[in-house]
């Protein structure tokens, strides 16, 4: 991670609800909307890994791969994730839901990534 990026990290993380207050001044939901700010601001790492290693697939040829992540992030983890979540803590869960799918999705995308993209990289070298 850069300097800049963990700088900016920091920031968004330290002045998450005066960020929210810019859009809104409703108490209660700048208190949860700062909550859901942090946790999605912690994961954004997780984010640039599944981006990096889909555009790496999508440039290689290997479309099943990117299209399983492409699907992952928002849509088949997020709806999982989104349903399991409210199911074991409520509203927190629905809070939560983005930064655990972000998470489950690098996972996903590195465990492919060295299915599909590393033995080619491995193979080229030796």
């Amino acid at each position: 991670m850069s300097i800049i990026g963990l700088i900016l990290t920091i920031g968004i993380y330290i002045f998450a609800p005066t960020l929210m207050k810019c859009f809104i001044d409703t108490p209660s939901i700048v208190q949860d909307g700062t909550v859901m700010l942090r946790y999605l601001v912690i994961t954004m790492v997780c984010v640039g890994i599944v981006l990096l290693i889909t555009i790496v697939f999508q440039s290689t040829g290997k479309s099943l791969a990117s299209l399983i992540l492409s699907i992952s992030r928002q849509g088949i983890v997020f709806l999982v994730v989104l349903m399991t979540m409210y199911r074991l803590i409520g509203y927190t869960g629905i809070i939560v839901s983005q930064a655990i799918s972000d998470i489950i999705t690098a996972v996903i995308a590195v465990i492919l990534f060295k299915w599909q993209i590393y033995p080619e990289i491995y193979e080229k070298q030796y």
